[in-house]
């Protein structure tokens, strides 16, 4: 009410403001006087010889300390084979039970019924019915694998 621009302002709480830490270093940089001898050898220009004697001294020492190779150890834990083993065995069971079950005789009759076409005349499957069967067997087993997929299983 005593607010001169007659805003209204909310009282919140006080802001912290960031601020760069003081620099409280005391010691001084100065460039170095004398000429730079980085590249020198020996107090010398370096020659030819000096840079293949420095390089093969630098083989020597890579190999000297060669870097470890890191090698694929194959673990020998029980959990582990057998669960290698059951996912390598899967897909044959799942293949063994397909053709156990398009086998039945359940499932020849009600094929009998739906597709009489694929049928010789002693209720023996044709070469169609061979192929027709051979169709569903392989559908089935991708829809296996896909919510085999999808699953996670």
């Amino acid at each position: 009410m005593g607010n001169p621009n007659g805003a209204a302002f909310e009282q919140g709480p006080p802001r912290l403001v960031l601020q760069e830490p003081p620099i409280q270093s005391t010691q001084e940089y100065t460039m170095d006087s004398a000429p730079a001898t980085a590249h020198l050898i020996g107090n010398s220009t370096p020659s030819a010889q000096d840079f293949s004697s420095m390089m093969a001294s630098f083989g020597q020492v890579q190999q000297e300390n060669p870097v470890p190779q890191v090698q694929m150890i194959a673990s020998t834990q029980k959990g582990d084979m057998w669960t290698y083993i059951s996912d390598r065995i899967r897909a044959p069971i799942v293949v063994a039970a397909l053709f156990f079950l398009l086998n039945l005789p359940l499932f020849h009759t009600s094929l009998m019924q739906y597709a009489p076409w694929a049928f010789r005349a002693g209720s023996e499957l044709s070469m169609v019915g061979l192929v027709l069967l051979s169709l569903i067997a392989g559908l089935l087993f991708a829809g296996y694998q896909l919510l085999s997929d999808i699953i996670g299983v």
